[in-house]
């Protein structure tokens, strides 16, 4: 399986701030992402519709995935563009 060329996509990490969101951003940083954005709870209430329409409008991402396992659910990624 090929290795994706991230070096100049925009990757957002929901939950990146936290202990296994770190390791998905090195992770990410490792295979030459440059463009990582965390969107944070003070800006983006990504449980409303509306925080997640606006952080998807404000920081455009290639990329967007989930960062920790989240109640017993496996991290996710989804294809933007």
């Amino acid at each position: 399986m090929a290795m994706l060329n991230l070096a100049d996509k925009c990757v957002v990490v929901t939950g990146g701030a936290g202990f296994l969101g770190h390791y998905v951003i090195k992770g990410l940083q490792n295979r030459g992402c440059r463009r990582i954005q965390v969107p944070r709870i003070e800006q983006y209430d990504l449980v409303n519709l509306d925080g997640i329409e606006r952080m998807y409008e404000d920081m455009r991402p290639s990329w967007a995935g989930s960062g920790p396992i989240a109640r017993g659910r496996a991290s996710f990624s989804t294809r933007i563009s």
